[in-house]
C-alpha cells in the first residue's frame, strides 16, 4: 500500500509542476477544455490532495477503533474478557452452579470467550483498487458482531432475574449495560470507518484518473499550440504523470 501512495503523490507533484507552468504562460495558454483550463487542472490538484488528507486522517480513525475494539471486546484478562470471568464467577455464587439461570449463562459467557473473529480486511490491494463495500455490519464484523449478540443475550439474561444481587459495583446491570453500549458503538465506528475509507478511495482514485488524462490533454494542446520542439511544450512533456493500475483504459468522462 506505501508504494502506490507514494506513486499518486509523487505524479500530483509532477502534476503540479506542469499546473505552474500554464498558470506562468499567462494568455499563451488558451485551453478551454473542461478540467484543462488553468483553473479546472489546479482544482484537480487541489481536490486530489484535500481527499489524500481527509483520506489519511480516517485511516487512523480505522486504525484506532480497531485496536480499541479488539482490547475491549476480545483481549484476554482485559475489558470484556475479564468482566465477563467476574460475572460468570458470581453468578454461579449467587445462583449456584446447577441452577437454570446459572447453565445458561455459563454457556452464554463460554461462548462469547470461544467466538473467533478477525480484524478488518485491508480497505485496497497493492494496485490502489479499493476492495468490495460491505453490504452489512453483520457480514463485515467477522465475529464482532456475533459477540455483540451474546452479550447482548447475557445482559438480558441478568435484566430478568429480579433477585440479581452482584457481588461487586461493576457487575451491576447498569454496568453491564453501559458495557453493551459501548460494544455495539465500537463495532458501528469500525464498520463506519471502513465504508468511509472505501469511498474516500473511490473518489481519490477518480481524481487521479481525471487527473491522469486531464494532464495528457494539457499537454497535447501545448503540443499543437507550440510544436513538439518549444520549451513550452518539453518543459511539461518532461513531468511524466503515469497511467497507474487502477486507472481505466480510456477517460470516464468519454463514455
Amino acid at each position: 500500500m506505501k508504494a502506490i501512495e507514494n506513486s499518486i503523490a509523487a505524479n500530483i507533484n509532477r502534476a503540479d509542476k506542469i499546473r505552474q507552468h500554464i498558470d506562468g504562460l499567462g494568455g499563451d495558454y488558451q485551453n478551454t477544455t473542461p478540467g484543462q483550463t488553468v483553473e479546472d487542472y489546479t482544482a484537480t490538484i487541489t481536490n486530489l490532495n484535500g481527499k489524500i488528507t481527509t483520506l489519511t486522517q480516517k485511516r487512523d480513525d480505522l486504525k484506532n477503533n480497531t485496536a480499541d475494539r479488539k482490547n475491549f471486546m476480545k483481549k484476554p484478562n482485559f475489558g470484556l474478557f475479564e468482566l465477563l470471568l467476574r460475572l460468570k464467577a458470581g453468578i454461579i455464587s449467587q445462583y449456584k452452579s446447577k441452577s437454570a439461570v446459572a447453565k445458561k449463562a455459563v454457556a452464554l459467557i463460554d461462548k462469547y470467550r470461544a467466538q473467533p473473529t478477525e480484524e478488518p480486511p485491508k480497505t485496497q490491494d497493492e494496485d490502489g483498487n479499493p476492495v468490495p463495500l460491505p453490504k452489512t455490519k453483520s457480514e463485515f464484523q467477522s465475529g464482532y458482531d456475533s459477540k455483540e449478540g451474546i452479550l447482548r443475550d447475557i445482559v438480558d439474561l441478568i435484566d430478568n432475574q429480579d433477585d440479581y444481587n452482584p457481588v461487586h459495583p461493576d457487575l451491576s446491570k447498569e454496568n453491564l449495560h453501559a458495557a453493551l453500549a459501548q460494544a455495539t458503538q465500537l463495532n458501528d465506528d469500525v464498520f463506519g470507518d471502513f465504508s468511509v475509507v472505501i469511498n474516500l478511495l473511490i473518489e481519490r482514485n477518480m481524481l487521479y484518473t481525471l487527473l491522469f488524462y486531464d494532464t495528457k490533454g494539457v499537454k497535447e494542446y501545448l503540443k499543437g499550440r507550440f510544436g513538439n520542439e518549444h520549451p513550452n511544450y518539453t518543459l511539461a512533456v518532461a513531468q511524466k504523470v503515469t497511467k497507474l493500475d487502477f486507472v481505466p483504459k480510456e477517460d470516464p468522462r468519454d463514455n
